[in-house]
């Protein structure tokens, strides 16, 4: 999210439970909104349902950590991927 994290890459764990996600300059991102997370449910359980409303929606609503909680920045983000 944000201006100059387009070219993140994000790797997932083979059981879709862990994320590392690396910036253009190919270190590891580790801030809150960018950083790679934990996953309840891989996202290939179940065609995904589990690992969106599990994982994916408590991202947006609360954030990365606890001083994330209902910023509004996540919900911009989500309906700009929406067309909004």
């Amino acid at each position: 999210m944000g201006l100059g994290n387009e070219n993140n890459r994000k790797f997932v764990s083979p059981d879709g439970h862990s994320e590392a996600v690396f910036g253009s300059n190919s270190c590891l991102v580790t801030d809150d909104k960018n950083g790679g997370t934990y996953n309840f449910a891989g996202p290939r359980t179940l065609g995904g349902v589990p690992h969106a409303v599990l994982d994916v929606a408590p991202y947006f609503i609360f954030g990365n950590s606890p001083s994330d909680m209902f910023t509004t920045d996540r919900f911009q983000a989500l309906s700009g991927l929406m067309g909004g």
